[in-house]
């Protein structure tokens, strides 16, 4: 059961693979939050500079640029730092994590990991 203090707070899922992307707003569907999906990393910052989001969930493998440096414009621009965000990566290494929380992601997520993981994971970054 979705808590109710998260329950229609906006969530941008910032991610290319389109399979992830569809399981990902099923599940902010199935817990009542308000997803809005953006393919590539330009779309995903004009997204986050327009709409605001209360959490944006950033996976690292992106086309045209990397998921690191949408981090860091993301944390650099004034009006969008406070955003809280979620990393997701299939590359799982440790220099990833470490990379991740330096640019102040506020949690590093391996998809391996599941929806379970992520759905745990929500809650606690969105309060």
């Amino acid at each position: 059961m979705t808590p109710p203090a998260i329950r229609r707070r906006k969530v941008l899922i910032i991610d290319g693979d389109v399979t992830r992307t569809e399981a990902l707003l099923l599940m902010a569907k199935q817990m009542t939050l308000k997803p809005v999906i953006a393919n590539s990393a330009r779309e995903g910052f004009q997204k986050a500079y327009e709409i605001k989001p209360d959490l944006i969930m950033l996976d690292l493998m992106l086309p045209n640029m990397g998921g690191f440096a949408v981090l860091r414009q993301l944390k650099d621009h004034v009006a969008l730092a406070r955003i809280p965000i979620i990393v997701l990566t299939a590359a799982g290494e440790m220099a990833s994590g470490s990379q991740c929380m330096v640019a102040a992601a506020a949690e590093f997520l391996k998809t391996e990991c599941g929806s379970r993981v992520i759905r745990l994971a929500l809650p606690t970054t969105l309060c």
